[in-house]
């Protein structure tokens, strides 16, 4: 799998500055809940990397190899564990963190209440980059639009209720795209541009792979991030019967399709 690769609109109308400077993310906590936050975070990975080594390679408790190699193991991941642990906690200190989401569809709901716990704890501020895949990608748009988090799980219920009355199999992609036209604001773009990251998967490259993950980060305008969503989301067939989707004169389809590939 080739390294992800920032996309730039093929014609961009206008330049626009960085956002404006604000707070770093350390000076939104106090000491003592940014410690316990980080402790916590440390805690969840440590108990999915034990959980992790409970189930073995069978997912059944199982454990290959000697047992020498399996302590071997263990060692390796708590040390990972620890690692990655500190390289969040330095990030968010120096206010360089980003927070990526993956793609999900149904789990949309859920990222929403991440996005907004993280918030109000001050670990997403104004300049940090946000980036998602397909359901994903939704968010992170969603959270930098200005919107109020009740409007954005509002919208996501309207389609809920849509898909439930009328279906989604060839539908669900018209449906979500009136969804985002009605939702975001004119000027989206201007607040998603340069700190919201859109994955998705060129197909057939000149030049590279067959599949090329990218990331678009920067848009025209409002039909321009819209069409970034789409592609993100563009399960192929099942989104609106095609097999792919044109963004910006190439052929493309959902950011998380090259998930699990290396």
């Amino acid at each position: 799998m080739q390294p992800m690769q920032q996309q730039d609109p093929q014609q961009q109308t206008q330049q626009r500055g960085p956002p404006s400077p604000t707070a770093s993310p350390s000076s939104s906590l106090s000491e003592q809940p940014r410690t316990t936050l980080l402790s916590s975070l440390a805690q969840r990975l440590e108990s999915a990397s034990f959980a992790a080594r409970r189930r073995g390679p069978g997912g059944d408790g199982s454990h290959s190899g000697s047992g020498g190699a399996s302590a071997l193991s263990s060692v390796d991941a708590e040390e990972a564990t620890a690692a990655a642990a500190a390289a969040a906690r330095d990030a968010f200190q120096a206010g360089t963190l980003g927070v990526g989401f993956s793609a999900g569809g149904l789990l949309f709901p859920y990222f929403a209440g991440v996005v907004d716990e993280l918030t109000s704890l001050g670990v997403i501020g104004e300049t940090t980059k946000l980036a998602g895949a397909s359901a994903g990608s939704l968010i992170v748009a969603c959270a930098r639009s200005g919107l109020p988090m009740a409007t954005i799980l509002d919208a996501c219920y309207a389609l809920a209720d849509d898909c439930r009355a009328n279906g989604t199999r060839f539908r669900l992609g018209p449906v979500l795209e009136s969804v985002l036209r009605a939702l975001l604001p004119p000027d989206v773009a201007a607040s998603v541009s340069g700190r919201t990251y859109v994955a998705v998967t060129r197909v057939l490259p000149r030049g590279g792979p067959v599949l090329q993950p990218q990331l678009v980060s920067q848009f025209r305008d409002k039909e321009d991030l819209i069409a970034a969503l789409m592609t993100s989301c563009h399960i192929p067939i099942y989104m609106n019967g095609r097999l792919t989707n044109q963004f910006r004169g190439a052929i493309h389809f959902d950011g998380g399709g090259e998930r699990g590939r290396r």
